[in-house]
């Protein structure tokens, strides 16, 4: 699958602990894990189960509703990097 895809950017994870660490460990596309600086209890636990992924990294950001420009930045930050390109940000 890693060759169709260059990244992966969970957007609001859910059943996260449904998975095995093997299952997580397996993945090999560079993963993106968003979560904001509010989120409690699902937010915090999806995080911390997809940290799992060998290859993600992770961004905090504050509520999406007042950093809704940061909250958009991140991924193509991310998206450029997995290619490569420095940002694909203008």
């Amino acid at each position: 699958m890693s060759d169709l895809m260059c990244g992966y950017v969970p957007v609001a994870p859910v059943l996260t602990e449904t998975y095995d660490k093997a299952a997580y460990e397996s993945v090999r596309v560079p993963t993106l894990i968003i979560f904001g600086e509010m989120d409690t209890n699902m937010g915090l636990k999806s995080a911390k189960n997809l940290a799992q992924i060998p290859t993600s990294s992770k961004a905090q950001v504050g509520s999406y509703m007042l950093c809704m420009t940061e909250l958009m930045q991140k991924p193509l930050i991310f998206i450029g990097d997995s290619w490569g390109q420095a940002s694909l940000l203008p």
